[in-house]
């Protein structure tokens, strides 16, 4: 076995005991059991049949995801959906242990030949660069949508600083935009730069339609999911109470955040936005737990017992 198929087992099983020790410290850590297991129980009309279409959500999902990364690898190499899967599951675990999730794309690139892996770990930036703008319109259509029912004082400051944001992430992202331009002379006198951007661009525009398309199928999905399991608690009442959760997955967006502090933030958040609706704290917080753990932590224990598979030389 070569030195770097060694690494490369050898950081997989790493990553795999990291992500086991950090899903079960969170497991211990999370002190309203007790609440919310009497939450559930004073709603248990057709909880078996949620907690069914929440685990089936949850892989449709994943799936979504896979195919969606499938579309991004096409035109660098033809792999199986089992192989696009076991790579999305990779890449989620190493996202969870890693600050802002930087690992899921360096994992992703990793497990394919060496040749393609920069190609690939560009297409997948794009692919989530792409999801973000999804997440961060939706946040400014939720913002409309209860601008019409009158904004409380602080869902109006909270709008505000989305706004500032978001601006702040487009300038950014227009410098980049420039920057590429104005040396793009210079970048295709060098082969290997002109080669990465390049694989950009070969993407074509039916490809990336279809991207957009699972992109805003799995944004769907997992917005569904939230509001499913809130509206069951009583939480949320109303399929108007769709833009809170469209706002908190905005206002997620742009919190890049470690994984150790991720779940504290996120039940900040959700506190924030879904008690303008009900002051049920362990519900909400339950709900925010119960999604994490079945559309993160479950997919990154899946991917820690399957075995290493050595990068592809």
């Amino acid at each position: 076995m070569s030195r770097t198929r060694r690494i490369g087992t050898w950081v997989q099983v790493l990553l795999s005991v990291l992500a086991f020790g950090y899903i079960a410290w969170r497991l211990q850590q999370f002190h309203n059991w007790e609440v919310f297991g009497r939450q559930l129980q004073q709603n248990t009309g057709g909880l078996v049949l949620l907690l069914l279409l929440q685990v089936l959500l949850a892989a449709l999902n994943i799936a979504l995801e896979s195919l969606k990364w499938q579309q991004l690898k096409g035109g660098l190499l033809h792999q199986s959906f089992g192989s696009t899967l076991r790579q999305v599951l990779k890449g989620l675990q190493s996202g969870l242990v890693t600050p802002a999730r930087a690992g899921d794309p360096f994992m992703k690139a990793w497990l394919l030949p060496r040749g393609l892996r920069t190609q690939a770990f560009l297409r997948s930036l794009a692919g989530s660069f792409l999801q973000n703008m999804v997440l961060m319109a939706g946040g400014f259509v939720a913002l409309l949508w209860l601008q019409s029912g009158g904004l409380p004082q602080t869902l109006a400051d909270f709008g505000r600083e989305l706004l500032r944001w978001t601006t702040l992430a487009l300038v950014l992202v227009l410098v980049l935009a420039l920057l590429l331009v104005a040396f793009w002379p210079r970048l295709r006198t060098r082969p290997q730069w002109r080669q990465q951007v390049q694989a950009l661009a070969q993407l074509g525009r039916e490809r990336l339609l279809k991207v957009m398309a699972l992109t805003l199928l799995r944004y769907a999905t997992y917005h569904l999911q939230l509001w499913l399991i809130l509206h069951h608690l009583g939480v949320l009442q109303h399929w108007s109470d769709l833009a809170l959760v469209m706002l908190y997955y905005a206002a997620l967006t742009l919190l890049p955040t470690m994984a150790l502090t991720d779940l504290g933030i996120r039940g900040s958040i959700a506190l924030f936005l879904f008690g303008l609706r009900s002051a049920n704290s362990p519900a909400i917080v339950g709900a925010i737990f119960l999604i994490w753990c079945l559309n993160l932590a479950l997919p990154a224990l899946l991917s820690a017992v399957l075995p290493p598979r050595r990068p592809p030389e």
